[in-house]
Order: C-alpha cells, then structure tokens, then sequence
C-alpha cells in the first residue's frame, strides 16, 4: 500500500485553515477529508480508518486530552498532527502525552505543513507494513501447527503431496496473492515442474516444466536469490518472459529453495491484492514460507536430505516434542517427528521476525528503534553485545551506529571496512555464522573479537538497502548458542528493513528541523 493510498482528515472547524491544507497537500496528489468536531471524527475515524489526522487542539468538543489515543484506538497506526494557535502549549503538551506523533503551529508554513505530513506518512505505512508482517509470520505459526500434524499423520509418501499443498496454501493466504505455485527440479536436474499450486485454472500436473535459467521461476533458481518485481512490464529482466493473459497483475514475488547450498525449486506469488505491487514484507514472508517447507522436508527425512526423498516416520518412532512460545497461537506441546531441532529453528525464525517487526511498529524514535531491534535480536539469540555498523565511504570505516547491551564484553566503536570476517560480509553481501572465528583463516584478531578482545562465536549479518550492503550487523554469541542458516537469512532481511525505516525517519526529522530553524530565524 503507497502513502497515495492515505487517508488523511483535517479535524478543524475552521474553513480557512481546511482549505490551507488541502492546497499545501494537493501538489503532492494527497487529498484530504475535512472534520469539523470530534465526535463526528471519531465517527468518521471508525469507518475510514485514517492514515493522518490532522487535529486542532481547540477542536469543539474535542478538548479531551485522550482524544489522540482513542483516534489511535479506532484507527491503529494513525499518526495525529496538532494544529495549535499561539499559547496553547498546554494544550499541545496534553496531546503529545496523549500518543500525538507532532504538532505544526498556525498559521500553517506550506513547507513545514508537507513535511510533516510526508514524515507521519512514512510512520503510518511502516507501521501498516509492520502489521502485515507481525500478522503473516502469526499466521504461518498457526498453520504450522495443523500441518505438523498432518505429516505425523502422513502414510507412505503421503506427506509429499500434504507438505507441498500446505505450502502453496499458506503463502496465498498470509500474502493475499492469487496465484502461487512451487517448483521442484526433476532429480537430473534438467527442469522445474509444478508440484502444487493455489489460485490456477488448471491443476499443476498440467501445467508446463521450466527450463533453470528461462522464465521468471527459471532465472530466479539460477540466481539463487529472493526477488521481488513491482511490475514485470517495466522490468527488462522480466518483460519478455511473462505471458500477460495469464495474469490479472503485473507483480511477482519468488523465492529459490535452498538445502546444503543448492537451489532445488522455487516458491512463486503473483496477483498481489488489490492490484498493488507486492512489498518488502510480502518477499520476507515468502521467504519463511519457503524455508519452512525446506525446514519440513528435513523434519520428515528423520535427520536427511531436503534434497533426496524423505520418508515419513511410523508412529512408533515419533515423539511429543516441547516447543519454545512463539505469539499466543503455538500449542505448549506437539506430537512431531524426531528432529527436534528443527522444529525449535523454526519456532526461532518466528520468534525472531515477530520481535523485530514489533519494534518497527511501536517505535518510531530512530536511535530508540535500532537500540530496541538489535536488543529484541540479542534476546532471541541469546547474544550480545549486538552491534550495528554503517559504511562511512569518506573514512572508509564501518561506524558503530547502535548497540544493544554490551553486557560483559561491549564492541568496538569503528572497524576497517574490508578487513576480516566483518569486512568479507560487506563484500560478499552473505551472512557468516562461526562456532569458532579463530579457526578461519579470514579472522582478524582486532576485528572480530568484541573490545575484550575475546574469540566468540559469531554471527555477522548483510545490512541492505536498495540492493547494496551498507553495513553489518554482529551478534557475539554464548558457547551454548547455536543459530541455523534460515534464522540468520531471517534476522538480516528484518534488520535491513528496520535499518531502512530508522534511516528514512532520521532524514524527515532532519528536513523538518531545518524548516522549522529557518522559520524561527526569519520571525526573530
């Protein structure tokens, strides 16, 4: 959903002040709703869901200093702009305490006026991307349940069939999409043929092999790398490859299936809902999606190949397994397969992308945003300190931009940026995950190794933002800890984007602190 989606509501009665609004904002093809008292806005509130109100602090019968909250109540993830006249201080103190984002004095700068609206615009869509990706990794735990027990229960080679329908469902479902399908290779390894789909007109038995590196699912398994598209059309990659009438939408999300470091099938969604491109947190729920099913091949094998062909266990040989609570929906026990480690990895993967989703969405303070995202990773890993570093191109340093507890070891505050096993991360773009660093012959003593100057495990995560690595984030780990190659592709897409959102609030509240500088220096 774009930020033109919005819905904003100008709660004041008086008209001049509705009409300078909506003149600053139509430029930037955003229209507004005007609202004259508080009672019909929270009426209104109820039924539009807002993205933005922008709220008089004299609103007739809006002096309720809880009006913000209840706004934030009717609506979730609506941003409340103040509108206050001079002196009213008070009141705007009122509702900021009452869960207003910001406030704009009268009479309204058209510029100051846009940015902050532009600034509430980007905290109301990462909160509603947010939403969607604490509720599509909830529902994906929640199907996980039935079909863990659905395989338990899987007779012969039964299981393949239930595991791939299951998967397909579960991504058209969590993502909206129309259409999915999963692709496995034939053993040789010659094509890709539909396993199972979900949204098709004809079933996957029909439906025509692909030949690795021809077609979207095709180059997305030579890639071996997740890939969104927003419109096929547009994309030189894809334009020639996608047959429009099979379509009703032009946006695509694929995932390859990866086990012992080959891609062997692709997960694929289109027909994204409501004609909008697929986003960020629909390519990381793909993402579970796909690692899920990987995850559940191996449960089924007993401890063997994603890759070969698994059986399914008798019931003599299955046992009740504890699992870790992840959400309110994990039951405390499940009658699983042996592998238990498999299962606890993938109760991680949830645990760890539901933590760091849920500070995108209740923070909105950059520096408290990554301090609480790095803490919320250290917590489901057992780890710290954990660090995050940006590249500085002009000292050609990665800095320390944010750090969760140090606990008893701390880090440091800048590293070389191409030096180590930090420094092949910010080169190769892939995550290092090390039971022991010293033992690699790429380990730097003076940078790898928390200020203690101690070999711990470690853990180093890509940070990404449009396609390039812009810096690391490092997690030391306890002797005990133990974290699996799909956690850690997990934590650094969730990261990335928290990194992403932490960015984009910093540079608003920058525009606007200029603008607002420049105001009070041109009224002084």
């Amino acid at each position: 959903m774009s930020t033109h989606d919005a819905i904003i509501l100008v709660a004041d009665d008086e008209e001049r002040i509705q009409d300078s609004v909506r003149d600053i904002l139509a430029p930037e093809g955003l229209r507004c709703r005007a609202i004259t008292s508080s009672a019909l806005l929270l009426q209104v509130a109820e039924q539009v869901r807002p993205s933005v109100v922008l709220l008089d602090t004299r609103l007739p019968g809006g002096e309720d200093q809880n009006l913000s909250f209840r706004l934030g109540e009717v609506s979730p993830g609506c941003q409340v702009i103040l509108l206050s006249d001079a002196g009213d201080h008070d009141l705007v103190l009122d509702g900021l305490e009452g869960g207003a984002r910001d406030y704009l004095a009268k009479p309204l700068h058209p510029r100051e006026t846009r940015l902050a609206v532009k600034r509430a615009l980007v905290a109301w869509k990462s909160g509603y991307d947010g939403i969607c990706l604490r509720e599509g990794v909830r529902g994906l735990v929640q199907r996980s349940d039935t079909l863990i027990a659905d395989l338990a229960e899987a007779q012969g080679d039964g299981y393949r069939e239930i595991l791939a329908q299951e998967t397909v469902d579960a991504a058209s479902v969590i993502l909206g999409a129309g259409k999915v399908s999963l692709m496995l290779l034939d053993e040789p390894g010659h094509w890709l043929r539909v396993e199972a789909c979900a949204g098709h007109s004809i079933p996957a038995s029909e439906m025509d092999v692909v030949l690795p590196g021809e077609g979207v699912a095709g180059f997305a398994l030579s890639a071996g790398t997740p890939i969104a598209v927003a419109d096929a059309r547009k994309d030189y990659r894809f334009r020639d490859m996608v047959m429009p009438e099979r379509y009703s939408g032009h946006s695509f999300v694929l995932v390859p299936l990866i086990a012992e470091g080959r891609a062997f099938g692709v997960l694929c969604a289109s027909e994204a809902p409501n004609g909008k491109p697929f986003g960020d947190e629909a390519l990381t729920l793909l993402r579970l999606v796909a690692q899920q099913f990987v995850a559940s091949r191996v449960l089924v094998a007993g401890g063997g190949s994603a890759l070969g062909h698994p059986r399914a266990l008798p019931p003599s040989e299955r046992q009740a397994v504890p699992v870790a609570t992840v959400g309110e929906s994990w039951l405390d026990t499940l009658d699983v397969l042996p592998k238990s480690d498999g299962i606890q990895e993938l109760n991680r993967e949830g645990e760890v992308a539901l933590g760091i989703c849920s500070v995108v969405i209740d923070e909105l303070d950059p520096e408290r945003l990554l301090r609480a995202a790095l803490a919320s990773l250290g917590e489901s890993l057992s780890a710290a300190p954990v660090s995050l570093y940006l590249a500085d191109p002009n000292s050609g340093q990665l800095n320390r931009e944010s750090m969760s507890e140090a606990g008893s070891h701390g880090d440091r505050l800048s590293l070389p940026l191409e030096v180590g096993l930090t420094g092949e991360v910010i080169r190769s773009g892939q995550a290092l995950n090390l039971a022991d660093p010293a033992t690699d012959a790429r380990f730097d003593a003076a940078v790898d190794t928390p200020l203690d100057g101690r070999a711990l495990p470690l853990l180093c995560l890509p940070i990404r933002l449009r396609g390039r690595v812009i810096g690391v984030v490092r997690a030391f780990l306890s002797e005990e800890s133990a974290v699996a190659a799909q956690t850690a592709e997990v934590a650094a897409a969730a990261l990335s984007a928290a990194v992403r959102t932490a960015l984009l609030y910093r540079s608003l509240v920058s525009s606007i602190e200029e603008v607002a500088e420049a105001r009070r220096a041109a009224r002084a």
